[in-house]
Order: structure tokens, then C-alpha cells, then sequence
């Protein structure tokens, strides 16, 4: 099984590039620059054990604040639900690619094969179809109108449809999670961490039927979500003017830093409110080129000439950026 790179990593970077954490700008993960401002919790938050019943309460609090009928399950970040697809869904399935690479290796971790899929339109013979909306790296999207056709399909085959929105905040009318009724054959995953720039606390939900929610909740221990990560996202879903502030920040950082990747002359091939995907024909030397500056992007394994760049905090750091890009000589 390959191993995958996933952004991050700095300290491994600084390693071998030199300087502190303070000194690097990373926009490697797709995690946004901003984070919300969080209350003094109470010592207990952190003494106690999380408690069952406040989980519950938080995974009620969820589906409102998602405004969906399917149940909830809170887990220690949607990652942990990626990894135990392989053994929640039977029968041949299909990963839609290029994509985050997880899915592919809760399959291989459990020696599972599984079908590498171009398009939602040629899903071939697979029984479930695992897929991220908006994708990643890419930014690829597909409709709620679309997914629900897939969806109704998949039933005939008794498979599932998996949609994994951790990317889906600014294309909320696309999410499966706001469409009327529910079907017993889609599960939704949504991560804290992204929007909220919380990867940090590792929460996120799965939004699935009863009978599927009891399958995952099986792979939970005790005390899966911790107090911590439980308060804050009370806290958030408490607070919805966290949403809009967050949101605004971030549309306008997005709208000033894509122009600065075009001042660059960088050929943008894809796009979410968080990240960018730039094709380039040394991405490799540029990825290096940019590490010496103390800019940490990613590269892909799968395709050299592509680069995915998340979102920089500051005006500030988007003159650094391209100055870096500027100075860069093939």
C-alpha cells in the first residue's frame, strides 16, 4: 500500500528546511486561516470525562444547526468514519478520482479492492460510490439533484451512496443534508475542522440512517469525542453569527488571493472557497523553491504537475506569496 502525503507536516519540513513554526507559512491542508474566538471554559470541560448525555445533546444541537432529518453521530473528526467504510459497506465499490486518499485506503488497510471511478455517470457495475462534494483537491461539484439520481440508482443495487461534504460550507444548496425527506442509502460525513479552522479538536459527523449510524457507533470506544471538542462546538452551533463572520472573512480573502495567484501567472485548474489547484509544469521544483522561502503547499504523488494552495490569513502573507512565486526560475 502507498503511502499517502497529506498536508501538514511542518515539523517534519523544518526538519530538513530549517526555521521555527512561526517563521512558515502553511498553506498545505485546505484548513482555513481563521478560527473563531473561544470562551474560557470551565475547568471541567477539561477534568470530567465527556458524558454521554452531552453527546447526544451536541448530535441533536448538529442536526439542527445542518437543519437535516438524518441521524447524527458524532465522531472524533470525519477521518475516523473514512476509515472504517470498507467495513460498513459490502459489495463492490467505487471511489470517484482523483480524491482524498483515505477512502482508497480504508479499502487496501483491509486487503478490499475497489473501483476507481472518473464520473458519477459511469459507475459501471459497483453496488456503493463513495465521493467527495466539493472535491479535493480539485473543487469539482456536483448538484443535491445529481447525487439523489445517483442515489436512487445505487437502492436497486442495495448500495450505498457516501458523500463526504467536509469542503461544503460556501455550496450549502448542493449539501444532501438540506434536501426534503431522507434516503436510507446516503451517508453524509461533515468535519469541523475545515470551515471553522478547527482540525485541531478532530470532530466531525456522520449523517446516515438509524441502521447505519448503529454500524459506525460500533467502532466507537468510550469517550470517542472529547470534552474540549464537544464545548466548543456547542459553542459554535450556539452562535450562528460565527457562521456569517467566518464566512465573510473567508469569500474575501479567497476573491484577494486568487488575484494574486493570477498576478503570478499560475494556470488555476480548480478551486474551493479554501484551497486552489494550480497546474504547473515543474510543480515539483517550485514546491522546493517555495519551502526555501518557508511556504509549505502540496503536491500530489498521482499528478507532478499539480500543486494545491490553501488560503492565506493576510494581505500581509499574499505579497510573501507572491513574491516567492515571482522569484521562482526554471
Amino acid at each position: 500500500m502507498e503511502h499517502i502525503q497529506h498536508g501538514g507536516n511542518l515539523l517534519k519540513v523544518i526538519e530538513e528546511f530549517g526555521g521555527t513554526q512561526e517563521d512558515w507559512l502553511d498553506l498545505s491542508t485546505g484548513v482555513s486561516p481563521f478560527t473563531i474566538d473561544l470562551p474560557t471554559f470551565h475547568k471541567d470541560v477539561w477534568r470530567r470525562l465527556p458524558d454521554p448525555l452531552h453527546v447526544e445533546r451536541l448530535e441533536g444541537q448538529a442536526q439542527e444547526f445542518y437543519q437535516t432529518k438524518y441521524n447524527c453521530l458524532a465522531v472524533p473528526g470525519s477521518q475516523f468514519a473514512i476509515q472504517h467504510l470498507s467495513k460498513i459497506l459490502d459489495g463492490e465499490v467505487g471511489i470517484v478520482e482523483p480524491t482524498y486518499g483515505e477512502y482508497a485506503n480504508s479499502f487496501l488497510r483491509n486487503h478490499r479492492a475497489y473501483k476507481s471511478l472518473s464520473d458519477i455517470k459511469i459507475i459501471d457495475d459497483v453496488s456503493s460510490v463513495i465521493l467527495a462534494n466539493p472535491n479535493n483537491p480539485d473543487g469539482r461539484l456536483y448538484t443535491s439533484q445529481e447525487l439523489q439520481e445517483l442515489a436512487v440508482q445505487l437502492s436497486k443495487r442495495n448500495g450505498y451512496l457516501v458523500v463526504d461534504e467536509a469542503f461544503m460550507e460556501f455550496d450549502d444548496h448542493n449539501s444532501l443534508l438540506n434536501v426534503q425527506g431522507r434516503a436510507d442509502n446516503i451517508i453524509i460525513l461533515r468535519s469541523v475542522g475545515k470551515f471553522f479552522g478547527l482540525a485541531g479538536i478532530r470532530l466531525g459527523f456522520v449523517f446516515s440512517s438509524f441502521d447505519v449510524r448503529i454500524k459506525f457507533a460500533t467502532y466507537l470506544g468510550p469517550w470517542a469525542v472529547t470534552g474540549p471538542a464537544l464545548a466548543i462546538a456547542e459553542h459554535i452551533f450556539t452562535y450562528p453569527d460565527i457562521v456569517n463572520e467566518l464566512n465573510q472573512k473567508t469569500l474575501i480573502r479567497h476573491k484577494q488571493m486568487g488575484e494574486i495567484l493570477k498576478q503570478s501567472k499560475l494556470t488555476i485548474i480548480g478551486e474551493n472557497k479554501l484551497f486552489f489547484l494550480i497546474e504547473h509544469s515543474n510543480a515539483k521544483a517550485l514546491d522546493v523553491h517555495l519551502k526555501e522561502q518557508k511556504i509549505l503547499t502540496r503536491i500530489f504523488n498521482y499528478n507532478s504537475s499539480w500543486m494545491r494552495i490553501g488560503l492565506t490569513p493576510d494581505q500581509g502573507e499574499d505579497i510573501r506569496l507572491l513574491n516567492a512565486l515571482n522569484g521562482f526560475q526554471v
